[in-house]
């Protein structure tokens, strides 16, 4: 995954989010944001918005200036994950990215934290495919894409909508609790094991050892 897991963006992202549902009449904090769709696709929130309202809120988002917002928020704010670089630099499996995010957020964001150049051509998006975790198609589009058999995949996700997504693609997934939108990691650690996440980590550095010794 690429928000939570290799760039520190999700609570930027899901704040920003939660101040324009909330400025379009549909309340809801930062937390709750995190909370209930943190890792899915845009398709996936507003859908879940409606079918518990009524009320279809994307077209009142995309009317407004969400896309300069959230670029002079991340231009100003985001940063990579702790040690994800020399992280990297220590894995010499093939790696690509499947993230709930757009691809012209996930270019930008790569390129503001100097990640865009090791993952250029293997960046792919939700919206490849039809339908955005935690449903498991982009992860199982994903490693077509590498000619890898998902079955021996390993799956990187910080969110628990993004675990159900690897989990359901057959992958061997990873949680991740470092990203700074997870403020009580315990409960996060539990809540991915409960879903059937292999490991937990909270440092990226523990990655590559845990890698070689799975």
């Amino acid at each position: 995954d690429c928000d939570g897991c290799l760039i520190d963006s999700e609570h930027i992202a899901c704040a920003l989010g939660a101040r324009l549902l909330t400025e379009a009449g549909y309340a809801i904090s930062t937390d709750s944001f995190i909370r209930r769709f943190c890792g899915q696709g845009k398709a996936h929130i507003f859908k879940s918005i409606l079918d518990e309202c009524g009320v279809d809120y994307l077209p009142i988002i995309e009317a407004t200036n969400k896309k300069e917002l959230q670029r002079e928020a991340f231009r100003l704010h985001l940063k990579a994950i702790d040690h994800i670089h020399e992280t990297l630099d220590q894995i010499t499996l093939p790696m690509a990215i499947a993230s709930g995010s757009e691809y012209d957020r996930l270019e930008y964001t790569l390129q503001l934290t100097d990640l865009y150049d090791r993952f250029k051509e293997k960046i792919f998006s939700s919206s490849l495919v039809e339908h955005g975790k935690p449903s498991p198609d982009i992860f199982l589009y994903v490693a077509r894409q590498l000619n890898a058999n998902h079955e021996k995949c390993l799956a990187i996700e910080d969110s628990l909508n993004g675990a159900k997504a690897a989990k359901a693609a057959g992958m061997t997934v990873f949680g991740f609790t470092g990203s700074s939108h997870i403020l009580d990691k315990q409960k996060h650690r539990e809540e991915l094991l409960t879903l059937g996440v292999d490991i937990v980590l909270d440092d990226m550095r523990e990655l590559p050892t845990l890698i070689k010794n799975s």
